[in-house]
């Protein structure tokens, strides 16, 4: 019985040694507005209580001091933060980044969820892992928003692989390029180059075999 109780208070202790730094890292949410470049609009997040289910948010139009709705966004949770939003330049869409959403980052158009941009979808070694942490996996190819190469609907997404990547969040697609290709097909272009240094080895080796035959 001693045993086992001394087992329990050790994985206790074992899960709070874990816990701890990760809780002491996480900052409260709180409410917070963002003004679009021009002043005219301005996103408002308020989040639930205690930071827990959807936050209250909305996009207004600025007129003589006055603020009128243009739009309220639908399923945003409320554990965000000012830096996890990246808006157009009119704010009708916009992009939002959170460690729960596996690396990648969500699209909004006119306040609604439109899909789900994962890492995989513009990093080629996205599976890299560094270490396993209590809060999840710490990618070795890591990735961020360019806030000053911002312009219109586009995002410029720059990656430790030394890429940059343009997203348009009202068409809610990549910009085509050479560098997306690859990180997109990554798996396809190792077995095309493997399979054409394959058939050339074989062609090799027949010629050779012809030339000692003559």
């Amino acid at each position: 019985m001693k045993k086992l109780i001394l087992c329990f208070c050790l994985s206790v202790v074992f899960i709070f040694s874990n816990l701890l730094p990760a809780v002491a890292c996480w900052t409260p949410v709180t409410s917070f507005e963002i003004f679009s470049e021009h002043g005219n609009r301005v996103f408002v997040f308020i989040p639930g209580e205690y930071g827990i289910g959807n936050a209250y948010a909305a996009v207004y139009e600025l007129v003589n001091s006055e603020r009128h709705l243009i739009y309220t966004v639908e399923d945003l949770p409320s554990f965000s933060y000012k830096s996890n939003f990246y808006f157009s330049d009119d704010m009708m869409h916009f992009a939002r980044t959170s460690p729960v959403l596996g690396g990648g980052f969500e699209v909004f158009s006119h306040g609604i969820p439109t899909m789900l941009v994962e890492r995989s979808d513009f990093i080629r070694n996205y599976a890299a892992i560094e270490a396993e942490l209590s809060v999840g996996p710490q990618h070795r190819i890591r990735w961020s928003i360019d806030r000053d190469l911002t312009q219109g609907s586009t995002i410029a997404i720059n990656t430790d692989e030394g890429n940059t990547f343009y997203f348009d969040l009202e068409a809610g697609k990549f910009e085509p390029s050479v560098a997306l290709f690859l990180a997109q097909n990554s798996r396809n272009v190792i077995y095309i180059v493997v399979g054409a240094a394959a058939i050339l080895i074989a062609a090799g080796l027949v010629i050779f075999k012809k030339k000692v035959l003559w």
